[in-house]
């Protein structure tokens, strides 16, 4: 008995350290081949090259300029007719000391249907000599054309003019400082373009939240005329100002 319980022993040892061994072998040969696999891989699949950058020609732009500038003009004759539209407009100020301080000027043109046309948005700042400006042109509330206007100080001083139609893409020209020349002309990219819709949502937000701090209006007059002051430190004073025909309020009020 205690021979056959030694040679139990002796196997079962014998056999765990055997199997061990081979569990061992057979899980480096794994490891070793995923690495191989690995480097076969990495050999045959090289690094994608960079994509060329888009060349956008002289005739080109001032053909999609033309276009753009033509679409806004056709706009501007549309709601000088006061009588067809609704016009309501907003100005936010954040008021700070040493040049942080930012004012928003917003204008939405809304048709008798109570959809938005034409947005006119202007963003000043206290770091900024000139005001960037944003028309937007609205076909079933989404952005259909736009014209934007920048400037970039710094060591290359430029002005940046964006023209970007739905239908056939848009640019951004960059002008040397006192107009001299056009120094490049640059595709607009879907960062850019998401970016842009962002900032008009952005404003429309702003618009709607304004709204809502205020008591609901339930008087009979035509234009409401609403104003929100936040008081901060030393004095400074946050505001948000907005005219707004009773027949829109009722709309974002609802």
């Amino acid at each position: 008995m205690r021979l056959i319980s030694g040679l139990t022993q002796l196997c079962i040892f014998g056999c765990t350290a055997k199997h061990s061994t081979e569990t061992l072998v057979q899980d480096t040969l794994k490891v070793d081949s995923i690495i191989a696999a690995e480097d076969v891989v990495a050999e045959v699949i090289e690094p994608l090259p960079k994509p060329e950058p888009i060349i956008v020609t002289d005739s080109t732009a001032n053909v999609l300029k033309n276009l753009v500038d033509a679409k806004f003009d056709r706009l501007y004759q549309l709601i000088s007719d006061t009588s067809l539209f609704y016009k309501v407009e907003l100005e936010d100020y954040y008021d700070e000391y040493e040049g942080q301080d930012q004012k928003k000027t917003i204008k939405w043109y809304f048709n008798k249907s109570l959809y938005p046309i034409y947005v006119h948005y202007i963003f000043e700042s206290g770091s900024l000599d000139q005001p960037e400006v944003t028309e937007y042109i609205i076909s079933n509330e989404k952005i259909s054309a736009l014209k934007k206007e920048a400037r970039l100080y710094g060591p290359d001083s430029s002005r940046k003019f964006t023209k970007w139609d739905k239908m056939s893409g848009g640019i951004t020209l960059n002008w040397s400082e006192y107009w001299k020349e056009v120094k490049s002309i640059e595709p607009l990219t879907d960062e850019d373009l998401k970016g842009i819709s962002d900032e008009h949502d952005s404003n429309l937000s702003l618009l709607k939240t304004t709204l809502d701090k205020e008591e609901l209006i339930t008087r009979d007059e035509e234009v409401y005329s609403i104003e929100i002051r936040e008081p901060k430190h030393a004095d400074l004073v946050d505001y948000t100002y907005v005219t707004i025909p009773k027949a829109v309020y009722n709309k974002f009020r609802k």
